[in-house]
Order: C-alpha cells, then sequence, then structure tokens
C-alpha cells in the first residue's frame, strides 16, 4: 500500500489516448538500492507530454507509483473485466504522473516479442505508404496482420453486428491461406527432385515467420502448430489425425501458458475448429460426389455453419449477442477474403521491392471500400443481431451438452440416444422460461459506479430504468 519506487520495463507498444498514454509495465519493487525478485504485470497510463510520447516497447523506466487493485463497475450481468485481466496475468493499474517516472539509459532485453513488433511496425509502415484512407487502412491491418487498434469503434460494431469479427482476429483461416500460397510458389519443385523435402521445410519455415509478424496470437499459433504437425507427417511419410494434432496444439499452448485456457479468442478458436472437423466428417462423402464449383460453396457453408453452432453458445454467454445475417454476409465476403489477402501480400512484397504497383494498389483499395460499404450496409438492416441475452453457465452447458449428444446420435444412429437429446433440450426450454418469469417478477434498484459516476438503474416487471441518482425526476417518472 502507497507509493513505492518500482523498477519498469514496458512490454507493449504504448498506446495514445486524448489525456494519457497507456502501455503494459512489468515491475518490480525498488527498495533501499535493492531490487525485488519477483515481477508483476500491471497497466500503466502515464501523463501525456512530449516525454511520455516518446516511449516505446523494451524502455526501462524507474516509476514512483501506487498500483491499484483491479475493480469493476459491479452492475450485474456486466462483463467481468477484473478478472479477465487477472487471466492474463494482470494484478493492477496505475496511473503515473510526468514528474514521477525517468526514463533509464539502458539497452532494451532481448524479447522474440519486442522483434515480433518491429517487424509489425515495419509492415504497417508500408501499408501506411499506399496512401489508402483510414477505415481502409484500418481494415487492411487488421484482415492480414491482425492489428486492431486503427479499427474505429463503428468498423468494430458493424463487424460484430455481421457475425464477420473473426476476418479480424487473423484466425486459422488467414494461416491456411497463407500456407496455401507457400505450397502454391513452390510448386514448381517435383515430387521426384532431390529438394521436394526442402519444400516442407520452406513452407514450415514461411509458416512461422507469419505467425511470428502477426504476435502469436493463440488462434494463429495453434493452426501453425497443426499445419506444422501435418507437414511434419508428410515430411516423414507418416499418417496424421486432425484431431491428434489440435489436441497437441492445445497440450504446447497451454504447457507454454496455461492462463491461455481462460483466453475468450483460445476457447472459441478451438471450438470452431473442432465443430468444422466433425461437420467435414459427416458430409464429406456427399461433398466428394459434387462438382467443383458446388462443392466450394457447400463446403463454404458447412464451414460457417459449422463454426458459428460450435461457437455460438459461448459467444452469447460472452457477448450477450447473435448475429442473425452471418450466414448471408459470410458467403458474400469469404469468396472474396482469400483474394484480399493474397493481392495485400503481393502489394506489400513489390512496394519493399520499390517496384511500382498502381494498378494493384487500386484493386485492392476497392475491394476494401467495398468490405467496409458491405458490413456497414448489412449492420444498418433492422434486427441484424439478437442484444440482451444473459443465458446462464448451466444453460452453456446443457447447449453443448446437446450439441454433443446430437452429433452421438448422427454417429450411432440410437433411440435412446434422441430421447437424451430431447430431455436436455427440455431441461433447456424450463431453464430459460424458469429465469424469465423470475426476472418479470423481481424489482431491483441498483446502484453502481460507471466512467467515474455514480448510476442507478432501477428494474421493475423485467424492464430497466438507467439515471443520475441525483435527479429527483428520475424516481418520480419510475415509480
Amino acid at each position: 500500500t502507497g507509493k513505492n519506487t518500482y523498477s519498469a520495463e514496458i512490454t507493449s507498444v504504448p498506446e495514445e489516448k486524448d489525456r494519457s498514454i497507456y502501455c503494459q509495465l512489468e515491475i518490480s519493487l525498488e527498495k533501499d538500492s535493492v531490487k525485488s525478485t519477483q515481477k508483476k504485470q500491471i497497466l500503466a497510463y502515464f501523463h501525456k507530454d512530449t516525454q511520455s510520447l516518446k516511449l516505446h516497447q523494451g524502455d526501462r523506466l524507474w516509476i514512483y507509483a501506487e498500483p491499484q487493485p483491479l475493480v469493476n463497475t459491479n452492475r450485474p450481468g456486466s462483463f467481468d473485466f477484473a478478472t479477465y485481466l487477472r487471466r492474463q496475468g494482470y494484478c493492477a493499474t496505475t496511473y503515473i504522473d510526468s514528474t514521477y517516472w525517468k526514463k533509464l539509459p539502458i539497452e532494451r532485453s532481448f524479447n522474440l516479442n519486442y522483434y515480433a513488433t518491429d517487424m509489425r511496425e515495419i509492415i504497417l509502415t508500408i501499408f501506411r505508404s499506399f496512401g489508402f484512407k483510414e477505415n481502409e487502412f484500418a481494415l487492411l491491418s487488421g484482415i492480414t496482420i491482425g492489428y486492431k487498434d486503427a479499427l474505429t469503434v463503428e468498423q468494430k460494431s458493424n463487424f460484430s453486428a455481421v457475425g464477420l469479427s473473426h476476418l479480424m482476429a487473423v484466425s486459422g483461416m488467414q494461416t491456411a491461406m497463407v500456407f496455401s500460397m507457400f505450397w502454391f510458389l513452390l510448386g514448381f519443385i517435383p515430387k521426384n527432385s532431390k529438394f521436394y523435402r526442402l519444400k516442407y521445410v520452406v513452407v514450415i519455415l514461411g509458416l512461422w515467420i507469419f505467425t511470428y509478424v502477426t504476435g502469436l496470437s493463440a488462434s494463429v499459433v495453434r493452426a501453425s502448430i497443426m499445419l506444422t504437425v501435418l507437414m511434419a507427417g508428410g515430411l516423414l511419410n507418416r499418417p496424421t489425425i486432425t484431431l491428434n494434432s489440435l489436441a497437441f496444439s492445445a497440450f504446447c499452448l497451454l504447457i507454454y501458458n496455461p492462463l491461455t485456457l481462460f483466453d475468450i479468442g483460445f476457447q472459441l478458436s478451438y471450438l470452431a475448429v473442432v465443430a468444422i472437423i466433425f461437420a467435414q466428417d459427416l458430409f464429406q462423402e456427399k461433398l466428394q460426389e459434387m462438382r467443383k464449383a458446388p462443392k466450394y460453396f457447400a463446403e463454404l457453408i458447412l464451414m460457417t455453419m459449422a463454426a458459428q453452432i460450435g461457437t455460438s453458445p459461448l459467444s452469447i454467454f460472452y457477448f450477450h449477442q447473435f448475429p442473425l445475417l452471418f450466414l448471408i454476409v459470410n458467403l458474400i465476403v469469404l469468396p472474396f477474403n482469400a483474394f484480399l489477402v493474397y493481392l495485400a501480400s503481393f502489394c506489400t512484397t513489390v512496394a519493399a521491392m520499390n517496384i511500382p504497383y498502381l494498378w494493384f494498389g487500386k484493386l485492392l483499395q476497392l475491394l476494401l471500400y467495398s468490405l467496409d460499404k458491405v458490413t456497414e450496409i448489412f449492420a444498418q438492416i433492422p434486427y441484424a443481431q439478437i442484444h440482451n441475452l444473459y443465458p446462464t453457465a448451466e444453460e452453456i452447458a446443457l447447449c453443448y451438452l446437446l450439441l454433443i449428444s446430437i452429433l452421438i446420435f448422427v454417429y450411432r444412429k440410437r433411440f435412446r440416444i434422441m430421447l437424451y437429446s430431447l430431455s436436455i433440450l427440455l431441461a433447456i426450454v424450463v431453464s430459460v422460461i424458469y429465469f424469465k418469469i423470475d426476472a418479470s417478477k423481481r424489482d431491483q434498484l441498483l446502484i453502481y459506479n460507471q466512467f467515474g459516476k455514480n448510476v442507478v438503474e432501477y428494474v421493475n416487471n423485467g424492464k430497466g430504468f438507467v439515471g443520475n441518482p441525483s435527479d429527483r425526476n428520475f424516481f418520480l417518472a419510475n415509480k
């Protein structure tokens, strides 16, 4: 408790806010010129001035601060942000005034994440040299390397409303595109060549360079480990099982950082892949009978539906909303997304080599503009998504139990399993009805803090009214 002197290292790229500079710090207590060996991760806000604007990732500092415990707004039903941050490894937040920190003349330590950030900044500089508008630059950097800081609140809202948030996550889909690109570019090496095995090595190396540049996110690492295992099997002429590769990738991630288990992106990513694997297994024979063009769209629909079904219960639990237009929008956007990624890769490569790319750049800009407009138009359609969904953890568990029982029934086709599925469905319906009736009869007066201000929420007969506690008319109007 109280203010202390800490040795600190900036572990993230500092972000400029309206009145402060935000970054993540790794701190250790300095007492009587003795540095504590215990290190902690905190979120810091520096007073915004000319000096704090010069801070960089990896800088070493002395700070005089009083880290505060992580807290929530305490609004019932709201996202538990404090617990989320703790599971990410952070224990406190702090504000540091201009006179309470000093940059040390020490070179930054060797850290692979720092060099990955440097490589990402080089790519972002190339993107900025294209001269695109801010919205187009934001989409380009988000879709290709997962840089989401440039996205506006409206863009994030639009992509979430139409079920396209996964495009900004640099997930397994983009990783598979990069893998396919490397495999295609090395297609000139024949199978009977003595260099054919080298093809596997180069593809794996290129895949991990992409993973490294995109910040080693869980979804990309998962996809890269899976593809590496599959490539290793091909290299050694050994058969591989996709589910085993998936389990091995999860094991590697959790060994490196057990807290990854609580990461929302990790959970949704693995659920989506598991759902897609089982869906492809179920419909593989029917897909093989189709011609090339119908098969492509059938696979696209299958993957979109499977991923959405697999992730929807957990997504609703975390974000309390469901996009109704996800299938239509994904069918429109995804066929062009692969071309957009490949075109962006080509333009970035030729720009780095100072080769003219004018017409390709114009085409890339047109695709980005079209993507932005399509999401904006569909997001404005009435009832594009359902809001205010607040299922309990038990209901979500029942939903996944229902999905598992249906899957078992499809494979084994036993009447008893169908009865289990119907029983679980009935339990979900009864639970939802019970909580709806209970909520409609409940009167509540909630007082909580939001952005430093006291807010009152009055819930009567299932309807909520929010207002300022100092406003007497609020209480009179909602008696």
